[in-house]
């Protein structure tokens, strides 16, 4: 039997999208502290979500090209974003940092932005655990960009599940 990702090639594109997301897990769900020098660079947190939000959002392009998917789900993948809040979230984020800032009309009504880098640190009786994380402001509230990055993979998740291995 033909395993799916050597079939679809947008496949191996959702695996570098589901990579992404295990490195932001990772800081998300704490790192335990060593000794020595603390060296935080807040870029290095942003650039890991910003690359998460490009590979996501263009997962689409993947699936469009790809020459396996059959034509309805090529057509139907851009109303798949239009109808998921989270990638319509997404898609604002991706534009915007690609082209420094949004420059188009934002795709439903949010508008996400970066605003700002949290460090926190958790004292058990056998170790310190590191977590940081990134809150985004909206024109609804703030949201926090490791949810809203969950969001996005379930969403894809989800619909490769059923458009593209539910035809395989």
């Amino acid at each position: 039997m033909n395993r799916p990702e050597k079939k679809f090639k947008c496949l191996g594109y959702f695996w570098l999208v589901k990579r992404q997301y295990n490195r932001l897990k990772l800081t998300h769900d704490g790192v335990p502290f060593t000794p020595g020098p603390i060296n935080f660079d807040s870029g290095d947190l942003e650039l890991d979500f910003f690359a998460f939000f490009l590979f996501c959002y263009h997962l689409k392009d993947w699936i469009k090209k790809d020459p396996s998917v059959d034509k309805k789900t090529k057509t139907g993948v851009e109303d798949f974003i239009n109808s998921t809040p989270c990638l319509l979230d997404c898609a604002n984020l991706a534009n915007g940092i690609k082209h420094l800032r949004l420059d188009k009309p934002p795709r439903g009504n949010r508008r996400p932005r970066f605003k700002s880098v949290h460090r926190k640190a958790h004292w058990t009786p056998e170790s310190v655990v590191v977590v940081d994380s990134i809150t985004m402001g909206t024109d609804e509230g703030e949201i926090e960009a490791f949810d809203l990055a969950s969001k996005c993979l379930a969403a894809w998740q989800d619909y490769i599940d059923k458009h593209i291995l539910g035809s395989a």
